[in-house]
């Protein structure tokens, strides 16, 4: 089965359950990135989009990606042929990568998005970011904050077209986000594998840059946030919490991130029927064992005391192959934002120390074969 489309059907499971976990939708604005000025906004949806050339070859890549946008936010996207106007044109590209322009370019001609056959090699990411790039949103790595998250090294960048300047300009919403689809890998852009382009300032999230494959909560919200915050006149009667947003389909609420749940996601929220275990923990002054047993996809809950923070101990052990994160992997949420990917644990796991940045942590637990069994100690620590 096509690598991506396996991708999809893993997303749509794991939407299923989020679906249970969470329930109502606000417009709370923090910080991230999409081109907020001097940016040509696209006039109405469905926004007209043409292949030319030799790159019907990605066809089912690009519907593909576009029926996931299209399922996440308002944005909706129509085939035409002869396309002259505003729209989205795909084209061959003459330099060996793919690539497109930040924003709409126009208001009268087509937007032109250029692939290449590293599109085709990047499991569904390239569609997703080239038409997200398009929308206006930039990469991760460019945000003018990532100093403090990520560590560059230009010097061994292969993909000749990809921008890695900081842009004041930008304006933020969320969280950096290191598993954002607009993060690329070492793999994608790298010309010597032993040494990266991208490291993160955090060594726990340097698993998950190299397991980037499909776009996040944050992604989304973006997308709903510029395009789609119109269809809601209303202004809620108080901000969404925990990073959720305004629901343009049910002005009167907000869409909520994993774990969390309410009109304006103020509840944390874990199903009883998807927990690892019992699922909600609470952590005491001496280490406890969870221990995760031959779970599909489970989800774990740790809270401590308010004040505390909590200490978490990862064994080492094996959770599948390295190469296949996305089909065996531990996410552990353990920042303040907890709309944003969590540090990865995939492969070989070496030993490893957390210290929560609050007093509340989740996990989220994916074996695709039930083979895999694994154990985590955790405490609360006073601050």
């Amino acid at each position: 089965m096509n690598i991506f489309i396996t991708l999809i059907l893993f997303n749509l499971l794991y939407c299923k359950v989020q679906a249970i976990l969470v329930s109502n939708f606000s417009i709370e604005r923090e910080k991230r990135g999409i081109l907020q000025q001097n940016v040509n906004i696209w006039k109405s949806f469905p926004i007209n989009f043409e292949m030319r050339g030799d790159v019907y070859k990605h066809y089912g890549e690009i519907l593909m990606a576009m029926k996931e946008i299209e399922r996440y936010t308002c944005i909706t996207f129509k085939l035409v042929y002869g396309l002259e106007g505003e729209g989205l044109l795909f084209r061959k590209s003459k330099s060996g990568f793919s690539y497109t322009d930040l924003k709409k370019t126009s208001d009268d001609k087509p937007h032109s998005i250029y692939l290449a056959s590293d599109s085709l090699r990047s499991m569904g990411r390239n569609y997703f970011r080239l038409i997200f790039r398009s929308l206006g949103i930039d990469y991760e790595f460019n945000r003018d904050d990532r100093d403090s998250f990520i560590k560059i090294n230009k010097n061994n960048l292969y993909y000749r077209n990809l921008d890695v300047e900081k842009k004041s300009l930008l304006k933020y919403n969320t969280t950096f986000d290191y598993g954002s689809i607009m993060q690329f890998t070492n793999k994608e852009v790298s010309k010597n594998s032993k040494s990266k382009v991208f490291r993160a300032t955090d060594s726990l999230f340097q698993r998950t840059i190299e397991n980037v494959f499909l776009p996040t909560f944050n992604n989304y919200k973006l997308l709903n946030l510029y395009h789609c915050n119109s269809r809601c006149q209303n202004r809620l009667e108080k901000p969404c919490q925990n990073s959720g947003y305004q629901d343009y389909d049910n002005c009167g609420g907000c869409k909520c991130p994993l774990f969390y749940a309410g009109q304006f996601c103020e509840e944390t929220y874990l199903h009883k029927k998807h927990g690892c275990g019992k699922g909600i923990y609470k952590a005491k002054s001496s280490y406890q064992t969870i221990t995760i047993n031959k779970n599909f996809l489970c989800f774990i809950q740790i809270n401590s005391k308010k004040g505390t923070k909590i200490k978490i101990k990862i064994s080492s052990g094996v959770i599948g192959k390295s190469r296949y994160c996305y089909r065996n992997n531990l996410q552990i949420f353990y920042q303040k934002d907890k709309s944003v990917t969590g540090a990865t644990f995939c492969g070989h796991v070496k030993c490893a120390t957390i210290k929560s940045k609050d007093n509340i942590v989740f996990m989220k637990w994916v074996d695709s074969k039930r083979k895999n069994s694994f154990k985590i100690k955790y405490k609360y620590i006073e601050n």
